[in-house]
């Protein structure tokens, strides 16, 4: 008799709990419907308020032929050394 009403007692609290779930649930989908509908309508506004623009082609941009730099003669390292100081041998030491 116990194990009867244990049980019964059990069902009805799991059904009240399943109830508010539902109505919770239900309730939240609701929400999620009317703010998809507000942002529509915002996403709406705003497409009506910028005016569509056709999309422009881009324009051709002339080619030069890189410049050639100057022979740098300021000292650019760290060492105040130019570069046209510096030779290949000097850089690849092979002990000659």
């Amino acid at each position: 008799m116990e194990d009867a009403l244990l049980k019964q007692q059990i069902e009805v609290l799991l059904d009240i709990q399943t109830k508010k779930f539902q109505q919770e649930l239900q309730s939240l989908r609701e929400e999620l419907s009317r703010t998809k509908e507000e942002l529509l309508k915002e996403v709406r506004s705003v497409r009506q308020d910028t005016p569509v623009q056709a999309p422009v082609a881009p324009q051709p941009v002339p080619v030069q032929a890189p410049a050639e730099p100057p022979p740098a003669t300021e000292s650019i390292d760290r060492n105040g050394v130019a570069p046209a100081e510096v030779s290949i041998e000097k850089i690849f030491y092979a002990g000659k």
